[in-house]
């Protein structure tokens, strides 16, 4: 809740000033990771089990790892869950981005990719694949 009272604090001050090519190259690579995170937790939430086939005694399974993400739709959401979270996300993302002055907005985008990345690294070194 602090975050959020944060964010919109930064958001007051906004005039949604037009984009640039790097506000929109900076919001297409956040969007981008956001999709490959988003079809990876996919595949988690359909497979399970990282070294089994599944079922309730499953001795290895993925998990929802993101603080945020965790805290909305839980360690094993649903398909449905997962849906709903990460398009709410992504567009919040964008109309905060989009609230937010230039250099402001700059920062969000960059660091929106960033720690999108790293999830999608962490997945990946952990052998999730992507799913629709």
């Amino acid at each position: 809740m602090r975050c959020l009272l944060i964010l919109l604090s930064f958001i007051g001050a906004a005039n949604a000033e037009p984009w640039d090519k790097w506000d929109t190259a900076l919001a297409g690579a956040a969007v981008t990771a956001i999709v490959i995170d988003w079809s990876q937790t996919r595949y988690m939430a359909k497979h399970p089990c990282i070294n089994a086939g599944g079922g309730t005694d499953c001795p290895d399974p993925y998990y929802e790892n993101g603080p945020i993400a965790k805290r909305f739709i839980g360690e094993n959401p649903s398909v449905g869950k997962v849906d709903r979270y990460f398009a709410g996300y992504a567009a919040t993302m964008l109309l905060v981005a989009d609230w937010l002055s230039p250099p402001l907005r700059k920062g969000f985008l960059a660091f929106t990719t960033v720690v999108q990345i790293g999830y999608v690294s962490h997945n990946f070194r952990i052998g999730v694949k992507m799913e629709i």
